[in-house]
C-alpha cells in the first residue's frame, strides 16, 4: 500500500525505513517482512 508512494526528495533512507517499519507494525500488527 505504501510501497507505491514515491518518497519526497532529500528524504533520509534511515528515516524512511523507520517510518515504513512503524507503518508495517501498525497495519500488520507485527514487524516488517522486509
Amino acid at each position: 500500500m505504501y510501497d507505491t508512494t514515491p518518497a519526497p526528495a532529500g528524504n533520509d533512507d534511515d528515516t524512511t525505513q523507520a517510518v515504513q517499519v512503524a507503518l508495517d507494525r501498525r497495519d500488520n500488527g507485527g514487524p516488517s517482512g522486509r
